[in-house]
């Protein structure tokens, strides 16, 4: 992924879908992505508690890779919604999970998918979900991972309608704020799996 482009615009006036670059993804991006990023998740049922400077990190290092994909879609020059996905090789747990022990190259990880608050009820979801998997199948990958949490009724309901299936469970531990008191707790996970064929 080495260009940066507006993908699809729409939604609101001034709302668009841009893939990322490393030369062009600045600190500015990275910490506007993270601090939205902790903020969706530090809402039921995630309840997780991440470092917004960590996930920054992460987000720079992932465009790296050369099999990610980020896209983020924003509003007024801030950022309001992101997705991130890259090749299912790198997830070694998840592999775990469903039992397979190699992973074809055609195989891909949907990772993030997050909105601002303001903005969910306006199929930006769907519209990061769309350019997603549009670039993956471009980059040649055919099908899909992707993990979420098993009470996240609104995202399993978005894999099943795009044709996909519920193919392990999977139990992590995440750091959690439960009562005002930040604790390290089981946190079940269901893993979906599907075709990204049009």
């Amino acid at each position: 992924m080495n260009t940066n482009r507006s993908l699809m615009t729409g939604l609101h006036d001034q709302t668009e879908v841009i893939m990322l670059a490393t030369s062009t993804f600045i600190i500015a991006d990275a910490t506007s992505a993270a601090e939205l990023y902790c903020q969706c998740f530090a809402e039921e049922p995630w309840f997780e508690v991440f470092d917004p400077e960590v996930v920054a990190r992460e987000f720079i290092e992932m465009l790296e890779w050369d099999d990610s994909i980020l896209l983020v879609c924003r509003n007024g020059g801030r950022v309001v919604g992101m997705t991130v996905g890259y090749a299912m090789w790198r997830r070694q747990d998840i592999r775990d999970a469903i039992g397979v022990s190699s992973i074809d190259e055609s195989d891909y990880y949907f990772a993030e998918l997050f909105v601002h608050p303001d903005f969910r009820g306006e199929d930006m979801a769907s519209l990061l979900w769309a350019a997603r998997t549009k670039i993956a199948r471009q980059e040649g990958f055919s099908r899909a991972t992707g993990r979420t949490s098993e009470k996240q009724s609104i995202i399993i309901e978005m894999y099943l309608r795009r044709g996909f299936k519920i193919v392990a469970k999977q139990n992590v531990t995440s750091s959690k704020v439960l009562g005002g008191k930040k604790e390290e707790v089981s946190d079940p996970r269901v893993i979906l799996m599907g075709s990204l064929a049009t």
